[in-house]
């Protein structure tokens, strides 16, 4: 007898849908199960952004400012100061490193106190002295200045000498 060739295909193609649907749902339940996982990454990942950016505390955070501005307004001084320091002719009357090196120390100020100004704290910088020997190529050139960085709860206050060279 001659088995029915669709009753032999239809079983066939039962057992492939269930093959098919089984796959469906395995590829289904990965997808959720990542999702999950990404959804969860996102939500741990935006809870810890804000305590990257924000310091633990106010007083570290000043008094680790006040040594960044310490050292940036060092290497800006030198840098504004040092076109000067070759100009300098001991001859001429009014010509002496105090005079000549103020407004240089002025504009260095004035950035800082800009930039300071948007980090929300005060910034000041007082001219104490200045040493120069022109007659002497191989003397030490130095800058005495006060810096000041105050926040709300806290001022920081050091006198700093730089060398110019």
């Amino acid at each position: 007898m001659k088995k029915d060739i669709s009753a032999i295909y239809s079983s066939q193609l039962n057992q492939r849908r269930k093959i098919l649907r089984s796959n469906k749902s395995q590829l289904l339940l990965i997808g959720g199960v990542i999702i999950t996982i990404l959804m969860l990454s996102m939500a741990v990942i935006s809870i810890s952004i804000p305590d990257i950016t924000r310091p633990v505390y106010k007083k570290d955070f000043i008094s680790y400012e006040f040594a960044n501005v310490r050292e940036e307004f060092g290497i800006l001084l030198k840098g504004n100061m040092k076109k000067i320091i070759d100009d300098i002719d001991p001859t001429e009357p009014g010509a002496d490193f105090d005079s000549l090196g103020l407004p240089h120390f002025d504009e260095t100020k004035d950035m800082f106190i800009f930039i300071e100004k948007k980090h929300g704290n005060y910034f000041n910088a007082e001219y104490i002295s200045g040493s120069y020997n022109p007659g002497s190529p191989g003397s030490p050139k130095t800058v005495q200045v006060e810096l000041t960085l105050k926040n709300e709860k806290e001022t920081i206050s050091e006198v700093v000498t730089y060398a110019i060279s």
